[in-house]
């Protein structure tokens, strides 16, 4: 019975942040009540798993529960359910199924990136695209990384595939109308 203790506390473990991760139920209620999406990509090749996670930290308006987690499909992260602020990404991290071994990477605290959104009003918030890059380090330096900008996918073709997951009526017609005026 001990064995099979720790087989358990994985799937439990598991189970419990892929209920966090914010995109199990993004797109079911109206846009007026989900409010913004806020969505992004994070190239993963050169890193030692594939994307697991991605938090957002809500700045200004100071408020009890500033963070914010996102859904993951392939290397897109989105989340709805994001209210008018200031917002800085604190962290993404990433799952490498052989070892089980969760990696996580935290982004510089201070500062304003590109990745990092204002939303004034409802509506859709794209921070880009980008590719995690492996910094060369020391033999004895603990391991470092930098995000690069990239071009691909655009977008467009993340809305795409977001608009697959569109379940209600009005976040159908908000991706559409967003990747009409992307054309």
């Amino acid at each position: 019975m001990k064995k099979l203790f720790p087989s358990y506390a994985v799937i439990i473990t598991f189970a419990l942040l892929m209920a966090g991760c914010g995109g199990n139920t993004a797109f079911r209620k109206s846009v007026a009540e989900e409010q913004s999406l806020v969505f992004g990509y994070i190239d993963m090749s050169d890193a030692p798993g594939s994307l697991f996670g991605a938090t957002m930290k809500r700045v200004k308006p100071v408020t009890d529960k500033p963070y914010y987690g996102f859904g993951i499909d392939g290397g897109m992260f989105f989340r709805t359910e994001v209210p008018p602020g200031s917002y800085k990404f604190t962290s993404f991290s990433n799952f490498k199924s052989f070892g089980n071994t969760q990696y996580m990477f935290n982004l510089p605290s201070q500062g304003r990136s590109e990745m990092d959104p204002i939303i004034d009003k409802t509506g859709i918030y794209y921070v880009g695209s980008y590719k995690y890059k492996k910094v060369k380090t020391g033999f004895f330096e603990q391991g470092k990384f930098d995000i690069e900008k990239i071009n691909k996918p655009t977008e467009r073709e993340l809305l795409t595939q977001l608009l697959e997951r569109a379940k209600h009526p009005t976040w159908q017609a908000a991706i559409k109308k967003r990747i009409n005026e992307l054309k």
